[in-house]
């Protein structure tokens, strides 16, 4: 028998009947909903009681890691004690950090390139037995003509929506500055930029005049560029592309124009339904208490927002918080002894974010195109995104929304139970030689998650269970078999199945799961069916 035939032999014996598992990225050690009590953070706009406001959580080189989703847990200082901690070095001096473990919640920092003008920056969520909190950083214009609209939107059940509230249709892709066309936009005032001033460190990038130019450096404001290709990319709905797949049962309206007017109650909750706006999928939840003489039972909040020292990217990120009691998700008896029909305290769930154009309707309407959204293939939320951008305003600002990948949640993980987790098993792998010459074809049995759509094949040395490589054009195939030229040695073969972002496990042995490829395909990431 010759070397090639003596390694297709072995394949038959011993890999006849491999078992592969897929794997979610990341673990996130706190889900939301946790029964233990999260915090109750000040609604006054200020970060500074958040787990994300503390300095080590924040500082460049520390815990913020952009681009990504994080459990954070934290305490507060000994005398101040509004200012969260998580070492001693947070808290002004002579005050040490305390209660260290008293605060929960799940962060997701963005890298602010991927926008036109507004842009996000921090999204945090916590919760206790009296409110669900969200709090949010915006690199904001101020100007009432690019105010952003922001939707949060909310899974923790099977079913939901997958369309944002959008009545006008005007949530489209953002274009693309006519000269500049890494710069997003979605209007020709996007693409005003100074000549000189930039944006802050460590950006790079002119900075738009909306944002201020700077005369006592004899800066002005170079009008010559114009917004194309607005809306000429597809933007796919709430979770189209996540893995696992998710759909909103409830939508968070921050509409800035109420705010910036003092109009009142800026925030609004939303469920699915059409009886009451037939122009979209999502209703206002209704029941709440009256809270102003124009207003009905809608539930609306008001938010604390900090618009930013000078706004836009000129200067230091806005941001906003708002506390959504469990009473608007139907639940009573909160927080003594809350009885909810869904989602309230202990009740895990997911979030994502997108900010969209707002103008002064002042109706809850977004008016223009996305400007930012939750979207990177990265640990900790469930894209299947292939972009992911560049650093802190260094890149393309619009490498994520002009892709068609709106679909990120935060968290990832443990997965809710009615999530379709990528990351199974397959067995039957069979492989058998062809009449050309050295040329194999491998067949196996589909994974047992539809969440898992393609397949990895690999290639190592017998001998050495662990020199496991990509075989040349087999990262992603779309089905159960695949046809190729072997090598010249004796060789094994692994099949890993993935979800064009993460793949599943490579098989157990008697000692556990195999090493995963030096090379691989794709990040490792479990998955949770038999």
């Amino acid at each position: 028998m010759n070397e090639s035939a003596r390694a297709l032999d072995c394949c038959r014996r011993h890999l006849r009947q491999v078992s592969l598992n897929a794997v979610v990225i990341f673990s996130l050690a706190i889900l939301i909903g946790s029964p233990v009590l999260a915090h109750s953070p000040v609604v006054d706009s200020s970060l500074s009681d958040w787990c994300v406001g503390a300095f080590s959580n924040t500082a460049a080189g520390g815990g913020r890691v952009e681009d990504s989703a994080a459990a954070l847990t934290c305490g507060n200082c000994s005398t101040s004690t509004n200012l969260a901690c998580a070492v001693s070095t947070d808290c002004p001096a002579a005050e040490s950090c305390v209660n260290t473990t008293s605060k929960t919640e799940v962060a997701w920092w963005d890298n602010r390139t991927d926008g036109a003008v507004n842009d996000l920056g921090t999204v945090a969520v916590t919760t206790d037995n009296e409110n669900m909190y969200f709090a949010a950083e915006l690199w904001v214009d101020p100007d009432p003509v690019s105010l952003p609209f922001g939707q949060i939107a909310i899974d923790y059940q099977a079913g939901g929506v997958d369309t944002w509230h959008d009545p006008a249709g005007l949530m489209t892709a953002p274009g693309n500055c006519s000269v500049s066309t890494d710069r997003a936009c979605t209007s020709d005032a996007d693409c005003h930029f100074c000549q000189i001033s930039t944006e802050p460190f460590p950006s790079t990038r002119v900075r738009p005049c909306g944002s201020a130019c700077d005369p006592d450096i004899g800066d002005v404001c170079d009008v010559s560029q114009t917004c194309l290709n607005l809306g000429a990319t597809p933007v796919s709905g709430i979770g189209m592309d996540a893995g696992p797949p998710s759909a909103a049962d409830y939508l968070l309206l921050f509409d800035f124009s109420l705010w910036l007017i003092s109009a009142g109650d800026a925030v609004q909750l939303m469920e699915p339904g059409n009886t009451i706006d037939t122009t979209s999928p999502w209703d206002p939840v209704t029941g709440c208490p009256l809270d102003d003489v124009l207003d009905n039972d809608w539930c609306d909040f008001p938010p604390a927002v900090n618009p930013g020292a000078s706004g836009g990217s000129g200067g230091p990120p806005g941001s906003i918080e708002v506390a959504i009691p469990w009473s608007a998700f139907g639940c009573t008896g909160c927080p003594g002894a809350c009885v909810c029909p869904g989602l309230g305290p202990g009740v895990p769930f997911r979030f994502t974010m997108t900010v969209a154009r707002g103008t002064l309707t002042l109706d809850f309407i977004p008016d223009g195109a996305h400007e930012d959204v939750m979207s990177e293939p990265v640990a900790g939320m469930t894209t299947t995104s292939s972009d992911s951008c560049a650093g802190f305003g260094t890149g393309n600002t619009d490498c994520e929304i002009a892709d068609d990948t709106m679909d990120a949640y935060v968290p990832r993980n443990p997965p809710l139970a009615h999530e379709n987790v990528p990351g199974g098993r397959n067995s039957g792998l069979l492989v058998s030689k062809n009449g050309a010459a050295g040329s194999i074809t491998l067949d196996w049995g589909g994974s047992c998650t539809a969440a898992d759509t393609d397949y990895s094949v690999y290639e190592g040395m017998i001998g050495s269970f662990a020199s496991h490589i990509p075989v040349t054009g087999q990262c992603d195939v779309p089905g159960t078999s695949a046809t190729f030229n072997y090598g010249n040695f004796d060789a094994y073969y692994l099949v890993v199945p993935n979800d064009g972002a993460t793949e599943g496990s490579y098989g157990v042995s008697s000692t556990g799961e195999r090493p995963v490829s030096g090379s691989a395909c794709r990040a490792q990431s479990l998955g949770n069916c038999p």
